[in-house]
């Protein structure tokens, strides 16, 4: 029955299976409605079916349905095909892009900054998951679950193993996740958010090693990986992963946000302020202020008015550095021309009146010429697809950041709760012109009832180069860092705990 060019629901145009045996198949398909692609997992009705596999589907369906986060893998549709062979069918949207098992495959090696980079992509959503109330435990990170998508961020895919925690006491429960990333508890059906972490721990020690964590040797059921990796790593860095692979649940960080907090310390390291930079920063116990100009500014008004203050300032230094004897020749040589021109018997009245008419000739000209060249140059500017003249203020205190954009319109302004910071990343984001910039993201979550929360993300900086972004990232990230116990409402148990250092870099392909 099921083979390519079969049409699902009068909409699902099967088009390559991904993969595929007699009970359960995965194929790419299109989706006859929106002209997209999308992924259809089907669950044969047959007597070899297990009914668990029936059961994890349509909760996997139900908890997708929950999920609003873009580097989530998005629900589409849900429904049963009656006929001789019937089969239970979930839709979800298709994530362009390639799995990290992929890379793995080609023999990638991974660096230690680009580990240290998906660590934070997926720590991240994580966080967003076990936030969720109750806690949405994923279950099965590994390689083939993880996509490096074309919009070069990691995506989290395939939630058939997924769980709402807690469990009913004395509920029945099956055993899911794949040998060499599932954590001992997790075997035992008492799943925590520590049991993701150690998945994303045998994850990145497999990228890190290019070695299955079930074929490395183990002590004391704790796996052993420094010897087999691939690239030299930072001490602090290697401590890290292994604490997030401890066998025992209460040696491992008990959260995501808190893994974050560590990951940023063990790669931390300063950003000198980038040279001839035009943003002005001002730090304060209480406050952090930021002002950034408009890139028309950074490109054309501080050029110029450096290169006249370096002009005069090199006449200046040349003119002192001369020999006292050359200057008093300079000084005589223009006073002797002085009193040449006031001596000469010329009508100085005649002189004068030429001059004068000479300057008032000179704004026509300058009228004639300027007025249509700038206006060229601002229709230019206007339709270049970015806003050569917003002007950005950023300001934070100890319980709110203010970004106020202000451009030839009127000035914009949001204010955040800190408490509401989710990650401050380095993306990039494509302007009218379509071109790709690079820009600093500020993404927040606002908590709302069951499993539902509302993202935003606020972008800025769009005209500044990518050594001034990470000097504005890790600036406010490492004032974030200071004053988060200056904010009453949050405990490290906190669900709402500040959610701020992300090291999130972005790597091109290599």
């Amino acid at each position: 029955m099921l083979s390519t060019g079969t049409v699902l629901n009068t909409r699902f145009r099967l088009q390559e299976a991904l993969n595929s045996n007699s009970v359960r198949q995965t194929w790419l398909a299109e989706d006859l409605k929106f002209k997209d692609q999308v992924v259809v997992k089907l669950l044969a009705l047959s007597g070899s079916m297990d009914w668990d596999d029936l059961k994890l589907l349509e909760r996997e369906g139900q908890i997708l349905q929950q999920l609003d986060h873009p580097r989530l893998v998005r629900y589409r549709d849900y429904f049963a095909i009656n006929s001789l062979n019937p089969w239970f069918c979930l839709v979800t949207e298709y994530v362009p892009g390639v799995s990290l098992k992929q890379r793995l495959e080609k023999h990638q090696k991974f660096t230690p900054t680009q580990i240290q980079w998906i660590a934070a992509e997926v720590l991240e959503i994580l966080n967003y998951l076990h936030q969720l109330n109750p806690p949405v435990l994923h279950r099965d990170i590994k390689p083939s679950n993880l996509i490096w998508g074309t919009d070069n961020h990691i995506h989290l895919i395939d939630f058939g193993c997924v769980q709402i925690q807690p469990r009913t006491p004395g509920a029945t429960f099956t055993v899911v996740g794949t040998y060499g990333y599932t954590p001992i508890e997790q075997f035992g059906g008492e799943a925590v958010p520590a049991s993701d972490l150690y998945a994303l721990g045998a994850t990145l020690i497999h990228l890190l090693t290019g070695i299955s964590p079930a074929e490395l040797p183990q002590d004391n059921l704790q796996i052993k990986f420094k010897h087999r990796a691939c690239s030299p790593i930072e001490p602090q860095f290697c401590n890290w992963l292994e604490q997030l692979i401890q066998p025992s649940v209460s040696a491992r960080y008990s959260h995501a946000n808190q893994a974050l907090i560590a990951l940023n310390a063990s790669i931390s390291a300063p950003i000198q302020s980038p040279e001839n930079t035009g943003i002005r920063l001002a730090k304060s116990e209480n406050n952090l202020k930021i002002d950034i100009p408009s890139r028309f500014a950074i490109e054309y008004l501080h050029p110029g008015k450096k290169t006249l203050q370096k002009s005069l300032w090199n006449w200046g230094e040349q003119f002192l550095s001369l020999r006292p004897f050359v200057k008093l020749q300079i000084v005589t040589v223009v006073a002797l021309a002085s009193w040449i021109l006031w001596l000469l018997p010329l009508p100085l009245d005649k002189i004068g009146l030429n001059l004068i008419s000479s300057l008032l000739g000179l704004p026509l000209i300058l009228l004639i010429v300027g007025v249509p060249a700038g206006l060229i140059f601002l229709i230019l500017l206007l339709n270049s697809g970015v806003d050569y003249f917003e002007r950005i203020s950023i300001e934070l205190n100890e319980s709110r950041l203010e970004i106020c954009w202000k451009s030839l319109g009127f000035p914009k302004r949001k204010v955040v709760n800190l408490s509401e910071i989710q990650n401050i990343n380095l993306t990039q984001t494509k302007a009218g012109n379509s071109q790709l910039y690079p820009t600093l993201e500020i993404a927040i979550y606002k908590p709302m009832m069951f499993f539902l929360s509302q993202r935003k993300t606020y972008h800025l900086g769009q005209q500044l180069k990518t050594e001034e972004l990470e000097w504005l990232k890790r600036e406010i990230n490492d004032w974030l860092t200071s004053h988060t116990s200056a904010i009453p409402q949050l405990s490290p148990n906190s669900k709402n705990l500040l959610k701020i250092l992300k090291f999130n870099k972005k790597i091109n392909d290599s």
